[in-house]
């Protein structure tokens, strides 16, 4: 399974794309499985994506959880909370890789945290007392 990367620019040795294919083998070796190597390289594909096309650093000694956080909250516009959670967590395995090869700081991204943004209302306890029939409902409860 090759890299692609995101844009066709010349990667460097410090960049994201660079990594990813060292990332690659790392994941080949490790026996993932082929849908899991896809999904982790396609978030680092986005970020590198994200990071070219708003200006931020693209070497992974420079990208920030701020600039982690700024990807998520743009993938939580198109998609849906949990393939926004699935993202982040590739990144996250990512960066704990990055953090193990020596090439990423303890503080760089994978300690960043992701919160899922509920989309519609939150169906509790009311929600499920006003679906009971008029003879289960209990005092106090709303039609």
């Amino acid at each position: 399974m090759a890299v692609a990367s995101a844009s066709t620019a010349q990667s460097t040795a410090g960049d994201l794309a660079f990594h990813a294919r060292g990332f690659e083998l790392s994941l080949v070796a490790g026996n993932k499985r082929p849908n899991t190597i896809k999904s982790y390289l396609e978030a680092v594909e986005q970020l590198d994506a994200f990071l070219r096309a708003h200006g931020m650093p693209l070497d992974v000694e420079n990208i920030r959880r701020e600039h982690v956080e700024s990807f998520q909250a743009d993938q939580l516009a198109p998609l849906k909370p949990a393939s926004a959670a699935n993202r982040y967590r590739s990144l996250q395995q990512f960066f704990k890789w990055l953090t193990i090869e020596g090439s990423a700081t303890p503080e760089a991204p994978a300690t960043a945290h992701f919160r899922m943004a509920r989309r519609g209302p939150r169906r509790g306890i009311q929600g499920r007392a006003a679906l009971a029939s008029p003879h289960q409902r209990s005092v106090g409860d709303d039609p």
